[in-house]
């Protein structure tokens, strides 16, 4: 398959992942949610989906032939967005 197969296939998944993740909690609770709130959060969920499928794509089969080298890229690609500081409006995590 193709890394474009790919990509096709995780854009449309993202998506419904994306609409479910910003209206279940406010069908949810009783929150005062403004216009720029869900921009903000539908920028958050879109920057994570491009992030996650992005070091999906780098670490396909195509790119490494192992899948044990393949894990260990992705484990420190992750890692290494999660921890990356500035990476607005995703990572909360550092000071």
């Amino acid at each position: 398959m193709s890394n474009l197969a790919a990509i096709g296939t995780a854009l449309p998944s993202c998506l419904v992942l994306m609409v479910f993740g910003l209206f279940f909690p406010l069908w949810m609770g009783a929150y005062v949610v403004t216009t720029t709130d869900l921009l903000l959060g539908l920028e958050a969920q879109l920057t994570c989906a491009l992030v996650g499928i992005a070091i999906g794509v780098l670490c396909s089969r195509l790119v490494f032939k192992r899948q044990g080298y393949a894990l260990a890229a992705a484990l420190a690609l992750v890692m290494g967005a999660l921890f990356t500081k500035g990476m607005p409006p995703v990572n909360r995590l550092s000071p």
